[in-house]
């Protein structure tokens, strides 16, 4: 006989271990109630906080002062970048990609701007991923290249300073 909670949703499962780049923090998804839950340990005062956020890809900040969350919450594959500010044990995640239908995948975290990171997403068109730097404090956006239109990915230096566009190969586009 199996028992319905774990029929339904294995949440005794520990994963997704990670250090703050500082090594000041550990954080891991772990059973919270009936659901999975982000669990973050100070390793100097050796307090726990959990958070009920969900999401397919966690990162933290360059600084460690945040974690980085990719969650789709509409169903339809549109992930949108959260931010959960790990010093308040009562944080809820900020949208700070609040674009309704737009897609966003995380490029770069900036190890020497701790403040932004840099994210693509699809907002000006369907079809292209442009280049934005997002202030993590104030969720404010700037652009930062948009897609010439063969684009597949930004290539950039450890800064955020776009070099070129990695670009569809000429005999791929007539497929």
């Amino acid at each position: 006989l199996v028992p319905a909670r774990e029929f339904v949703f294995n949440v005794e499962r520990l994963g997704g271990f990670s250090f703050s780049p500082d090594g000041a923090r550990i954080a891991w998804t772990g059973p919270s109630g009936w659901r999975s839950a982000l669990h973050v340990r100070s390793e100097v005062t050796g307090k726990t906080h959990v958070y009920r956020v969900g999401g397919s890809g966690r990162h933290w900040s360059a600084d460690g002062r945040r974690m980085l969350i990719l969650d789709d919450k509409s169903g339809a594959e549109n992930h949108h970048l959260y931010r959960l500010d790990i010093d308040d044990p009562d944080a809820e995640p900020v949208d700070l990609t609040p674009f309704p239908g737009v897609r966003v995948w995380l490029h770069r975290i900036l190890d020497a701007d701790p403040d932004h990171v840099l994210v693509l997403h699809n907002r000006r068109s369907h079809t292209l991923r442009d280049l934005y730097r997002i202030n993590l404090s104030t969720g404010a956006e700037e652009v930062v290249a948009l897609n010439p239109g063969d684009g597949i990915a930004p290539i950039t230096d450890e800064r955020g300073k776009l070099l070129d566009w990695r670009r569809v190969a000429p005999n791929e586009r007539a497929r």
